[in-house]
């Protein structure tokens, strides 16, 4: 996801794995119009950048099938 500080965000893709995601994620950071004054790495695996107002997040997802779902899993 993408946004600027108390505007919400706008989510950029889905990608099954944090390395499937790294090419746009990169390319994202990248178009930030500030320079990154805050990134975070936090313990769930997500990553999180900030720079000036705007912030960039890589947050990961639980995913599971209709099936799963109709079964009472979780995940």
């Amino acid at each position: 996801m993408q946004g600027e500080d108390h505007e919400g965000g706008d989510v950029l893709g889905v990608f099954a794995t944090r390395e499937a995601a790294r090419g746009e994620f990169i390319a994202a950071a990248r178009r930030l119009h500030f320079e990154i004054d805050g990134a975070e790495e936090r313990k769930d695996g997500s990553l999180h950048l900030h720079a000036g107002c705007d912030w960039l997040s890589l947050t990961p997802h639980a995913v599971a099938t209709a099936e799963a779902i109709e079964a009472g899993e979780s995940r």
